[in-house]
């Protein structure tokens, strides 16, 4: 890919502008009879232009040529090759957050506890 460009020589103040209207390639007839492979963990429908990951908790079978789900003790993440089993939640995966103070009747406040994974 190489990109062009000539400066606007009819002034000398304020900022260049560039609109691109079209982009093209030449030379690429092989693409049109060539077929490459996906890679691992992808997968494509015939006549396709691209390769697919399988969506999460799903991975591609080669037998069945189609994405099949995992079993309910294991996952995938798109573009694994293989469903992993689920290992037990840790309290290091997670943190207590509370909610703001909410007043309910009178001097009464109170707070909601919730979790969230942490990344």
């Amino acid at each position: 890919f190489k990109w062009i460009y000539a400066k606007d020589a009819s002034a000398s103040y304020g900022f260049d502008g560039v609109m691109i209207s079209e982009i093209g390639w030449r030379g690429t007839s092989w693409a049109d009879t060539y077929c490459l492979t996906c890679p691992e963990g992808s997968s494509s429908l015939k006549g396709a232009t691209r390769c697919s990951s399988c969506p999460l908790n799903s991975v591609y079978d080669n037998i069945q040529s189609k994405c099949v789900r995992c079993s309910h003790d294991t996952y995938a993440l798109p573009g694994f090759t293989e469903c992993r089993k689920r290992e037990p939640c840790k309290t290091s995966d997670y943190a207590a957050r509370y909610s703001e103070c909410e007043t309910k009747g009178g001097n009464q406040t109170s707070r909601t506890k919730h979790y969230e994974w942490l990344e």
